[in-house]
């Protein structure tokens, strides 16, 4: 099973059952797999020689590293395997460990003992240099807390924000324990230097406002839940956390209370957590929630969003997510503006929604193709209700069939503005692939993430007609005229900032759409 799955970064399944007893090597097996966090305890790794760096550079929980040091303990082990823990902490597997060193030779490398106290909120930073500071990011009032620096010092009696310099680079275990309502990193600050959420502790959280906004090395190995009884705003909690996605309890947590989602996930690139049995009736704005989140495609099928009035951008460049929203109560939205913008994917029956009190749905389709029959469904659905008067609506691509009655209606009665891909009753209705049409096959940018200059790659010859560069509110940037062009490109996109931007080519034929980050 040697490099089975280094690099495969977004791995992370069920593994606990698998019968290994005949392998012998094991080497680099996960390397580098950096989201894979999964119980392999019962494996019997009794013949394994070789098992150097099989977990370099990936942390598996506590519980989950215990129970592997405990159960492969109980074996008879082969004498003098080399073992990389990657940077995975222990505390009640330390005997097995102990053992495993001392009976069988082995020689294990891995992040060290560590037993938390259970009302600590703990995490991890990383310094690059000698003598570098970190800052734990404070706002409001209400603080009185304790530090411990992770290298043998601390503070105590802290009410705001405080910095720690570190006589050597590394990674250091930073415990808060005390009055701490609320980290507010809000893409400032030290937010590259933070790696991990280790425990959430009993700390009662008063605000999740910007949290951990920006923080693009962050991820949780958190086994419990934060205490989040007092929080009712989590506006860009996790905005930006490109490496983000949950923990262990994510799904569980106790969101009853919060009124504001928006930009929760926006540009959480990697996030994709199931969190489809979270409370969300007392939720208002769900604007930008996941917008930018490419990955994100769970099921909210139950989710309870009747209280919700903002939709706005709501999955906007959500590229992945495809999920049946139909039964959703959005009766009290007024707003769907770029709702579904290079959704791509999105392909659903809407119909049945209530968008009687919606004003604004400009390009709320703009760029994805619903099928014929869901769109024809959505138009005869929409067009029995007391819409408002002189809404813009976008369908992007989707054409219609049977939903032309509905469609004059909305039009003629309720002096709707719709743009789509018009009428279309052939037998071969054809849903339009945004992602990669057959005209413009093979035509690709690189590199991504992009500096300065951006490549066309174009083997095939396609007849390109522009590159168009917008941000994820939809607003154009930058524009290249290619004007028939048949033959590969580089583009200057220095003025660009960092940040995710959509790119579409047009051609011959069609539209591909990608979704480039700028460093």
């Amino acid at each position: 099973m040697k490099n089975m799955f280094a690099s495969a970064m977004d791995f992370n399944q069920d593994l606990g059952n698998w019968d290994v007893g005949n392998v012998t090597t094991m080497n680099s097996m996960f390397s580098h797999a950096n989201q894979f966090d999964q119980n392999i305890g019962g494996w019997n790794v009794a013949n394994v020689t070789d098992m150097a760096n099989m977990f370099n550079n990936v942390t598996l929980s506590t519980a989950n590293y215990d129970a592997l040091l405990n159960g492969w303990n109980s074996l008879p082990l082969q004498y003098g395997v080399k073992f990389s823990g990657g940077n995975s902490k222990y505390c009640s597997g330390k005997p097995a460990r102990d053992n495993m060193i001392a009976t069988f030779g082995w020689i294990i490398t891995d992040g060290g003992q560590l037993c938390l106290s259970t009302d600590q909120f703990i995490t991890t930073w990383k310094t690059t240099a000698a003598n570098e500071s970190i800052s734990i990011p404070t706002t409001g009032n209400g603080y009185y807390y304790s530090v411990d620096w992770g290298d043998g010092s601390s503070a105590t009696g802290i009410t705001g924000n405080i910095s720690h310099s570190y006589s050597a680079a590394g990674v250091y275990t930073v415990k808060i324990s005390g009055a701490f309502p609320r980290i507010y990193f809000n893409n400032g600050g030290d937010r590259l230097k933070i790696m991990s959420i280790e425990q959430w502790g009993s700390n009662v959280w008063t605000s999740m406002n910007g949290a951990f906004a920006g923080c693009e090395n962050l991820v949780s190995n958190a086994t419990d839940m934060p205490d989040l009884s007092q929080v009712t705003d989590m506006y860009g909690m996790f905005a930006f956390a490109r490496k983000f996605n949950g923990d262990a309890n994510f799904g569980n947590w106790n969101v009853g209370n919060v009124t504001d989602m928006s930009g929760m996930f926006a540009g959480a690139s990697v996030f994709n957590h199931p969190i489809g049995n979270w409370n969300v009736g007392n939720v208002t704005s769900m604007e930008n929630m996941f917008n930018g989140a490419t990955r994100f495609n769970q099921d909210l099928g139950i989710w309870n969003v009747g209280s919700v009035t903002s939709m706005r951008n709501m999955f906007n460049a959500a590229m992945r997510f495809n999920q049946n929203i139909g039964s959703w109560n959005v009766g009290n939205v007024t707003d769907m503006y770029f709702m579904f913008f290079h959704a791509n994917r999105f392909d659903q029956d809407l119909g049945g929604w209530e968008v009687s009190n919606v004003s604004n749905m400009t390009n709320m389709f703009r760029n994805v193709t619903l099928s014929t029959a869901n769109y024809d469904s959505l138009l005869n659905g929409w067009s029995a209700l007391p819409l408002k008067h002189r809404v813009k609506f976008h369908a992007g691509f989707s054409k219609y069939c049977a939903g032309e009655p509905g469609r004059i209606t909305m039009t003629d009665s309720f002096l709707w503005t719709i743009q789509d891909g018009g009428k279309d009753c052939g037998v071969n209705n054809a849903r339009l692939d945004v992602g990669g049409n057959a005209p413009l096959f093979g035509v690709a940018l690189y590199p991504n993430p992009m500096k300065d200059e951006l490549a066309l790659d174009n083997p095939k010859n396609v007849i390109l007609e522009s590159i168009s560069i917008f941000d994820l509110t939809g607003r154009l940037v930058q524009k290249v005229e290619l004007n028939g062009m048949t033959t590969g490109t580089v583009i200057d996109v220095s003025r660009l900032s960092s940040a995710t931007y959509m790119v579409i080519i047009t051609g011959e034929g069609g539209n591909k759409t990608e979704l480039l980050i700028k460093e």
